[in-house]
């Protein structure tokens, strides 16, 4: 009963660490979209100011 506890522990925390992980990776992915589109509203407001 013991061993099974520990196996249960254990994955317990290996899903913990997967969840944390795939919301960090969802947290970066978000930031670099972002930053990928204030960086081309950057781009496509100097070429339409500098347009007119």
């Amino acid at each position: 009963m013991k061993n099974l506890a520990w196996t249960a522990c254990l994955i317990a925390l290996c899903m913990a660490k997967v969840s944390l992980l795939w919301i960090i990776w969802c947290c970066v992915v978000g930031a670099l979209a972002l930053i990928g589109a204030a960086r081309v509203f950057w781009c496509w407001r100097n070429r339409v100011g500098h347009e007119g």
